[in-house]
C-alpha cells in the first residue's frame, strides 16, 4: 500500500497524477457531462420581481406622532405575503393551483426600509411577470381587508349610535347630547379616513426578463467541470498503488557435493 500518510509536495501530486492520468480526468469529463445535460435537459425558468412599499393603516399616515417601526413588522409582512391567503387570492386570478403559487413565490425586505421585494418564477418570461403582479396585488388586498376588519365593525357601530343620538335630540336636544353627537363624528371621520387608507403600493413594476433565472450554462458548467477536477485530482493523488512483485520463482537450494541430473543420464551416485 502506498504510504500518504506524510507532508506531499507539488511534485509528488504532478508525479502521481501523470502516473494515474485516467483517473485524474475522467470524473471532470464526468462532471462536464452531467452538467451539460442538466443545462441540456432543464426547462427554463424566468424570474420577475415586484416590489411594494408597506404603509400602516392608520387614521392618519402622515401625524408626526407615528412611529412607523411600531406598527409595521417586514418580517411579518414578508410571511403574510408567503401565506396560503394571499396564495388563494393570486391562485384564483392566475388560474392555477395554490401550492404552485407559494412554491413560485420568493420575498425579501432591504435592511431599514419598508419595502417588500416580492419575486416570481415561471416558465415563461410573460408568465414571471404576470404572476409577480398578481401577488403583489393580492397581498396588497387582503392585507388591507385583515388591516381595517375591526375598523369596519367599529365603524358600523358609529354609524348606528349617530343615528340613535340624533333621533334622541330631535325629541329634546341638551347639551350632553350635542356633545355626544360631536365625538361620534369626530369618530366617524377618523374611521372614515383609515378606511380609504391603503395598505401600500406598488413603487416597481415587474419587468420582463429577458433571460431565465435558471438554468444558468455559465454558472453550472464550470461548476461541474471544477468540481470533476477536484474529485479527479483526490482521487488520482490518494488512490493506492499497485504493489510490484517479482514473478521469476526462487531456485531450491542444492545438495553439497551433488552433481545435476542432466537429460538421459541418472545422476551422479545413483
Amino acid at each position: 500500500m502506498e504510504d500518504i500518510t506524510g507532508a506531499l509536495t507539488v511534485k509528488d501530486v504532478v508525479t502521481r497524477v501523470r502516473q494515474r492520468p485516467v483517473l485524474a480526468v475522467a470524473p471532470m469529463m464526468l462532471g462536464l457531462l452531467l452538467s451539460v445535460a442538466y443545462v441540456v435537459l432543464t426547462p427554463p425558468t424566468y424570474s420577475a420581481t415586484a416590489s411594494v412599499k408597506v404603509e400602516p393603516v392608520v387614521a392618519d399616515r402622515y401625524a408626526g406622532n407615528i412611529n412607523v417601526s411600531n406598527i409595521i413588522s417586514m418580517q411579518t409582512e414578508m410571511q403574510v405575503v408567503q401565506s396560503t391567503s394571499v396564495a388563494a387570492l393570486a391562485a384564483d386570478t392566475l388560474g392555477i393551483d395554490m401550492r404552485t403559487v407559494r412554491h413560485s413565490i420568493a420575498v425579501s425586505s432591504p435592511q431599514d426600509t419598508q419595502v417588500v421585494d416580492i419575486t416570481y418564477s415561471a416558465g415563461s418570461p410573460a408568465a414571471a411577470v404576470r404572476g409577480a403582479a398578481t401577488v403583489a396585488d393580492s397581498y396588497l388586498t387582503y392585507s388591507k381587508q385583515s388591516k381595517q376588519a375591526v375598523a369596519k365593525t367599529q365603524y358600523a357601530e358609529v354609524l348606528k349610535n349617530i343615528d340613535e343620538v340624533q333621533k334622541q335630540i330631535a325629541v329634546k336636544s341638551t347639551t350632553a347630547l350635542q356633545t355626544q353627537l360631536d365625538v361620534l363624528v369626530q369618530s366617524r371621520r377618523s374611521l372614515e379616513s383609515l378606511l380609504a387608507n391603503t395598505a401600500g403600493e406598488i413603487i416597481n413594476k415587474p419587468v420582463e426578463p429577458t433571460s431565465p433565472a435558471s438554468p444558468k450554462p455559465l454558472v453550472a458548467i464550470p461548476a461541474g467541470l471544477g468540481l470533476g477536477a477536484i474529485l479527479g485530482l483526490a482521487l488520482a493523488v490518494l488512490w493506492p498503488a499497485r504493489s510490484r512483485r517479482r514473478l521469476t520463482a526462487p531456485v531450491p537450494p542444492r545438495a553439497s557435493g551433488a552433481v545435476a541430473p542432466q537429460h538421459g543420464r541418472p545422476a551422479a551416485g545413483g
